[in-house]
C-alpha cells in the first residue's frame, strides 16, 4: 500500500540529479494506478462509529463503572504523570470515547478507591489506528493499593493483537479478574511502543451473570417435544 506519491524531474536511475538541471515549467498526469489497478488507501483515523451498547445491569452493586455512558461512573479519573501517554474525551457516532496517543503505556489515577472483590470480570472496548504488527499488545492493568499507601499488588492482563483484522475496527474484550481487588486505585494499559493512538470505552468491572436484556418481546413462538 502506498501513502503517497512524489515525482522528481531530470535525476538518473539512482535518483541522482543530472546536470545541468532542467526546470520543468508545466507538466500533466492523468490515470495513476497501483500496481494492481487499485485505489490508493487512505490513511486511518479513528473510528466513525460508537462501539456496541453494554448490556443493562438490574443491580447497580453488580457493576463498576470506570468509563462509560452505559452506567455512572464509580468515580473521577486522571492522567498520571509518570506514564508517556495522555488522553482526550472525544464525541463519536454521538457517544463519548477516550483518545489516547502515547508511545509505551497509559495511567489512570482514580478518584477512590473502588472495592472490586466481588467483581469477576474487566470489559473495555478499543479501537486501534495504527497497522497491526508483530507483538502487538494492549494489555489492561488494575492497580491494587491494600493499605492505600501505594501499590500492594496488581492485575496485569495480557491481551496479544493477533492480526490486522483486530485492528482499525472496534474490539469488544472480557478478561477474567484473578488477585486482590478491594482497593483499586489505578487503571493502565500498556502498548509496548507499538500503538500510537487508540479509542478506549466502556470500561467496567462485573459480575458475571448478572446482566440483563432490555425489550426482548417474542411474538407468535410455539415449542413442541421433539
Amino acid at each position: 500500500e502506498w501513502g503517497e506519491l512524489a515525482l522528481r524531474t531530470n535525476v538518473d536511475a539512482n535518483g541522482a540529479l543530472i546536470n545541468p538541471a532542467v526546470e520543468v515549467l508545466e507538466a500533466h498526469f492523468d490515470d495513476l494506478t497501483a500496481a494492481q489497478g487499485s485505489e490508493i488507501p487512505a490513511p486511518a483515523s479513528g473510528p466513525t462509529d460508537a462501539p456496541a451498547t453494554p448490556p443493562n445491569f438490574s443491580d447497580a452493586s453488580n457493576v463498576i463503572s470506570i468509563f462509560s455512558d452505559a452506567y455512572t461512573a464509580a468515580t473521577t479519573f486522571s492522567n498520571v504523570s509518570w506514564d508517556d501517554s495522555a488522553f482526550e474525551e472525544v464525541v463519536i457516532g454521538g457517544n463519548n470515547v477516550l483518545k489516547i496517543t502515547g508511545v509505551n503505556f497509559l495511567g489512570m489515577d482514580l478518584g477512590a478507591y473502588l472495592d472490586a472483590t466481588n467483581m469477576t470480570h474487566l470489559h473495555m472496548d478499543y479501537w486501534i489506528v495504527d497497522d497491526w504488527q508483530s507483538d502487538q499488545v494492549l494489555n489492561p492493568k488494575l492497580s491494587n493499593h491494600a493499605a492505600q499507601a501505594g501499590e500492594t499488588s496488581a492485575i496485569d492482563i495480557t491481551n496479544t493483537i493477533g492480526s490486522q483484522a483486530e485492528v482499525q475496527n472496534w474490539q469488544s474484550k472480557d478478561f477474567v479478574l484473578n488477585g486482590d481487588r478491594e482497593s483499586i486505585k489505578q487503571f493502565l494499559i500498556t502498548v509496548a511502543g507499538k500503538t500510537g493512538v487508540y479509542y478506549l470505552d466502556n470500561v467496567y468491572l462485573y459480575v458475571e451473570g448478572t446482566a440483563g436484556l432490555e425489550d426482548n418481546n417474542i411474538i407468535d413462538v410455539s415449542v413442541y417435544p421433539n
